[in-house]
């Protein structure tokens, strides 16, 4: 069993990260990660689910058949009509998956062990307003098939099963078009389902001026949401061309929320700066602090599997 474990956290670092974090031309994301491991006589066998709402993971469906919350921002604003219909569609790919498991084994090489397949099905909401998905299928770490919806076909990845499996499912006209809708339908119009009830819980970004080496200032803006939010430095009331200043990432918290930083170099003797943050039609500013300064760590979640900590100054 402690090879099995092994096997799922090496698949899940490839394919989680097989689309683009924080794609320039998407506003949003939903994924969805569906893991299968068994042996090759199939008497052992185990399934989970993990849910990405725009990269941060917030559910998850386990051995135990059931669904469980990993995002507390999210834990009082999810609708019931949402999360069952969430719970069926998870239980349901368990079964899929252990019968296409079972396929892909028998027709492979290597039929002893342990093996594992990953189903990633996912949607982006684009900043013109369109969405774009996928469906792919990973074997034992390695590419397998991808679904074209638009030709209703798939391209294999010369494994010597993955001929035999798309024609399988090339064959089965009412599933090719359930995995259409699934990609072009059902996933968007979920995401938008969460993006709908997560607008009743935008949050104003609080701003921190900290201070590092060599007069380096850095304005932080924290607890975002919706994730579009402008952040500029100003110096007598007029803001700084790009040339003059520092973006950092828009990174998600860890909370359901996100954060940014831009960074200048200034004399501290001139007050004359301030931070200025542009979110939901709101502005804030936040000037450099006249006072000392005092050394804080501070925590940035970079993705679901990878924690940045950051030393610097805070006033």
């Amino acid at each position: 069993m402690a090879s099995e474990g092994k096997r799922t956290y090496f698949v899940l670092f490839i394919f989680i990260f097989s689309r683009p974090l924080f794609a320039s031309d998407r506003l949003h994301s939903l994924q969805y990660n569906f893991i299968a491991i068994s042996n090759s006589d199939q008497e052992s066998f185990s399934y989970s689910a993990l849910v990405y709402l725009d990269d941060q993971l917030f559910l998850h469906y386990g051995s135990k058949s059931q669904l469980e919350l990993r995002s507390t921002s999210l834990e009082v604003v999810i609708p019931p009509d949402i999360w069952k219909k969430e719970s069926e569609n998870l239980k349901g790919m368990r079964w899929k998956l252990r019968a296409t498991l079972a396929k892909i084994t028998q027709q492979s090489q290597e039929k002893d062990g342990s093996h594992t397949l990953q189903v990633i099905l996912g949607c982006d909401l684009l900043k013109n307003g369109k969405t774009r998905g996928c469906l792919e299928y990973g074997y034992d770490g390695e590419n397998f098939l991808t679904f074209q919806p638009e030709t209703l076909t798939w391209e294999d990845y010369y494994h010597p099963a993955a001929n035999s499996i798309k024609n399988d499912f090339a064959t089965d006209l009412i599933d090719t078009k359930l995995n259409k809708a699934k990609v072009e339908q059902e996933c968007p119009q979920q995401l938008q389902g969460y993006l709908a009830v997560l607008k009743e819980k935008k949050a104003s970004p609080s701003l921190h001026v900290t201070s590092k080496l060599n007069n380096l200032w850095v304005c932080w803006a924290y607890n975002i949401f919706p994730g579009d939010v402008k952040i500029t430095w100003l110096k007598d009331g007029q803001a700084l061309n790009q040339k003059e200043q520092e973006s950092g990432i828009l990174r998600p918290s860890g909370d359901g929320t996100y954060q940014t930083s831009v960074s200048i170099y200034a004399n501290p003797k001139e007050l004359n700066y301030k931070c200025h943050v542009e979110h939901q039609g709101k502005n804030q500013t936040k000037a450099i602090p006249s006072g000392s300064v005092r050394k804080e760590f501070q925590i940035i979640f970079v993705n679901p599997v990878v924690i940045v900590i950051i030393f610097n100054l805070r006033e």
